[in-house]
């Protein structure tokens, strides 16, 4: 939102399933370390650039209550170049605000990183 939204994030793990979704919770949630603690769901995320195309999407992490960062870079799915597949690998439990860039588009989302799989 709103519909002008350049880049869109369509949350895989988020299904009609998902007890974060089925409670309603008021924040996005994200299990830490890319996996749900049983190992059986990945963080799965299609970015998708809804103007313009780009060779490659940027994901910079930063945490809002502690302290840490993390980056990812993301090529598009096959000859396609709005469309990026991704597992978000937030390192830690904590706030954290993604900031993405792709071509032109910059987008950002803040989300609620809880315990994922330990490694």
């Amino acid at each position: 939102m709103p519909s002008s939204t350049a880049l869109v994030g369509h949350l895989f793990y988020y299904d009609g399933l998902n007890a974060w979704r089925q409670t309603q919770l008021p924040r996005v949630r994200i299990y830490s370390g890319g996996q749900s603690p049983d190992g059986r769901v990945s963080m799965k995320i299609l970015w998708e650039l809804r103007r313009g195309s780009a060779l490659i999407l940027r994901v910079q992490g930063r945490r809002l209550d502690g302290r840490g960062s993390f980056s990812q870079e993301l090529p598009p799915a096959g000859s396609t170049q709005f469309q990026f597949p991704s597992i978000i690998v937030v390192p830690t439990p904590g706030c954290w605000r993604l900031t993405l860039q792709a071509g032109t588009a910059t987008g950002r989302v803040t989300m609620l990183a809880v315990p994922g799989k330990a490694s």
